[in-house]
C-alpha cells in the first residue's frame, strides 16, 4: 500500500510576498527604465534634458524627427490587423462533436474578453516594449455573477518575474507576481466582502511605470508622467508559484493500462479487498508520482485574501518575448532603432542650424560706415540702404556667410532612415511613399517577400502565447 503524504503548502505571509516583490522590482528597475525610454522614443520624446539644453545653447533646434512611430505602425498594420481565433481539432473519429462544443466555448471566451483588442495591445507591447503578456483568469463577477474565464493583456510594467528564469516562457521561474496600484474604491468593487480590510490597508503611491524624463515640446504624457492625486490607494499582489502534488499511479501488469488517482480517490480504492488481492497477485502495480500545479496567492496591503491551488500545470500569465536574451528582460525592435534615431536627430539639427546660419548671415560694420537705422533694412527685399561715402569701396562693410553644407550630411541622414526601416522591415514605399518605390515590379516583389518572411517570423512568439493561453483556458 502506498503512503501518500498530505499536500502541505509552505507557509506564506503577506510580508513574504511583498519582500519577494521588492527583490524582483529592484532587480528589474534598469530594465523597466529602458521600457519607459523605448515607449518615449515611440511617442516622439527622444531628447534628454541635457541634449535639449546643449542644442539650445548652440542655436540648434531641440526637436526630433520621429521615424520610429511610422515604422512601428506599419508593422502593426501587418501583424495586428488579423483577427486570430482558437480552433480545436478532433483527434479521433468520434471527437468531432466534442471539438465543436469546445470551439464554441473558446469562441465565447475570446468574444467576452474582447480578444481582438487584447491581441492588438499585446502586439504593440511586443514591438515597443519587447514583451507582451496574456493573462488567463476567472472572472467571478462575469456573466451576471455566474462567473467565467477571461483573457486579457497585462502591461509589462506590472509583471515581476524571478530574475533567475532562463526559458522564454518563464516556466522555470520560482514565481511570477502581478502587482499594480489601485484606488481603494475600485478594489472594494472587485472585493466587496473585504471592504473593511481594504480601508485599513497600508496606502501606497508608487506607480509601476517610470518616466523616461525625455523632452518633447508637444507634451506627450505616459503613465509614468502622471502625478498622484488625493485618492487613497494601495497595492495588490497576485503571486503564482508551482507546487508538486503527490498522486498514485496504478498500472495493470498485463495490458499496461494505467490511471492516476489523487489521495482521496486512492484511499477509497485501497479499502476494496478485491484491489488488495490484485495487488498481492501482481496483477496491478502502484507507484507514487508527482503532478505540478499552480498556486495562486492574492495579497492586498498586509492581508492574504485567498491562497488556492489551480488544476493547471503552467503559469496563467503567458509571455511573448520579442528578443529573448536568456533572462526575463527581453529587448524590443524600438530599442535597436534608438541608436540610428539619435544619429538622425543630430544630423537634422546640424542641417537646420546650417540653413539658419546661411539665411541669417553675419554683417561686420566699421564704426561710422553706415547709420545704425539703415542696418535694420539689410534683410528687407528691394530696400534702398544708404551708406557713408566710400564705405563699401574701402571694405568697411563686410558680409560673412558660412560655406555650403556638405552633401555628405544628407547622405548620412538617408542612411540613418534606412537603418531604422531595416530594423522593422518597414520601408518608405510600404508606408505609402510612391517616390521611394523600387524601379521594377520584380524588385518590389523581392523586397516584399523578404519583409513578409521577417515579419511572419517575428510574430511567431505572439501566436505561441495565444496557443498556450487557449490550452490553459480550456
Amino acid at each position: 500500500m502506498l503512503n501518500i503524504k498530505e499536500l502541505e503548502l509552505s507557509d506564506l505571509e503577506a510580508n513574504d510576498v511583498r519582500d519577494e516583490y521588492i527583490y524582483y522590482e529592484s532587480d528589474s528597475s534598469d530594465y523597466r527604465f529602458q521600457i519607459a525610454e523605448d515607449e518615449a522614443f515611440y511617442l516622439g520624446s527622444q531628447l534628454t534634458s541635457a541634449q535639449k539644453e546643449y542644442l539650445n545653447s548652440v542655436g540648434q533646434p531641440a526637436e526630433a524627427n520621429n521615424k520610429i512611430r511610422p515604422a512601428v505602425e506599419q508593422v502593426l498594420s501587418n501583424i495586428a490587423g488579423a483577427k486570430p481565433e482558437w480552433d480545436i481539432e478532433p483527434l479521433g473519429v468520434m471527437d468531432g462533436g466534442l471539438a465543436k462544443v469546445y470551439n464554441q466555448l473558446v469562441d465565447k471566451i475570446w468574444r467576452d474578453s474582447d480578444g481582438d483588442v487584447q491581441f492588438r495591445k499585446g502586439c504593440k507591447d511586443f514591438l515597443v516594449k519587447g514583451i507582451a503578456y496574456m493573462y488567463v483568469y476567472p472572472d467571478y463577477q462575469g456573466d451576471g455573477g455566474l462567473g467565467g474565464i477571461r483573457v486579457k493583456n497585462i502591461k509589462p510594467e506590472s509583471v515581476f518575474v524571478d530574475p533567475n528564469s532562463t526559458l522564454p516562457d518563464f516556466s522555470d521561474a520560482t514565481s511570477i507576481i502581478i502587482s499594480d496600484l489601485h484606488t481603494k474604491e475600485s478594489l472594494k468593487i472587485s472585493f466587496p466582502e473585504f471592504a473593511k480590510e481594504i480601508d485599513e490597508a497600508e496606502e501606497d503611491f508608487y506607480r509601476n511605470e517610470i518616466s523616461s524624463g525625455n523632452y518633447n515640446k508637444d507634451q506627450v504624457y505616459t503613465a509614468g508622467d502622471i502625478g498622484n492625486d488625493s485618492q487613497p490607494k494601495c497595492r495588490k499582489f497576485i503571486r503564482f508559484s508551482k507546487i508538486s502534488v503527490p498522486k498514485a499511479l496504478l498500472t495493470e501488469s498485463i495490458s499496461g493500462k494505467h490511471k492516476v488517482y489523487d489521495k482521496e480517490e486512492y484511499k477509497e480504492i485501497a479499502k476494496d479487498k478485491r484491489y488488495q488481492k490484485l495487488l498481492d497477485e501482481g496483477a496491478v502495480t502502484e507507484d507514487i508520482i508527482y503532478e505540478t500545479l499552480v498556486r495562486e496567492t492574492c495579497v492586498i496591503g498586509d492581508t492574504i485574501y485567498y491562497d488556492e491551488v489551480h488544476p493547471i500545470n503552467e503559469y496563467p500569465i503567458i509571455p511573448a518575448c520579442n528578443e529573448h536574451t536568456g533572462t526575463p528582460y527581453s529587448a524590443s525592435d524600438v530599442r535597436h532603432a534608438k541608436s540610428p534615431q539619435r544619429m538622425l536627430n543630430r544630423t537634422e539639427a546640424l542641417i537646420i542650424a546650417h540653413t539658419n546660419a546661411t539665411t541669417n548671415f553675419k554683417l561686420v560694420v566699421e564704426d561710422g560706415a553706415i547709420d545704425p537705422g539703415e542696418l535694420q533694412k539689410w534683410n528687407i527685399p528691394n530696400a534702398v540702404i544708404r551708406a557713408n561715402p566710400g564705405a563699401l569701396r574701402e571694405g568697411k562693410i563686410k558680409e560673412f556667410a558660412p560655406p555650403a553644407v556638405s552633401s555628405q550630411l544628407f547622405s548620412e541622414k538617408q542612411r540613418y532612415e534606412i537603418d531604422i526601416e531595416q530594423v522593422f522591415g518597414a520601408y518608405k514605399y510600404m508606408q505609402g511613399m510612391a517616390s521611394e518605390s523600387p524601379g521594377t515590379v520584380g524588385e518590389a516583389q523581392i523586397v516584399e517577400e523578404a519583409v513578409s518572411r521577417k515579419q511572419n517570423w517575428k510574430v511567431l512568439p505572439i501566436y505561441d502565447m495565444l496557443t498556450r493561453a487557449g490550452k490553459i483556458a480550456v
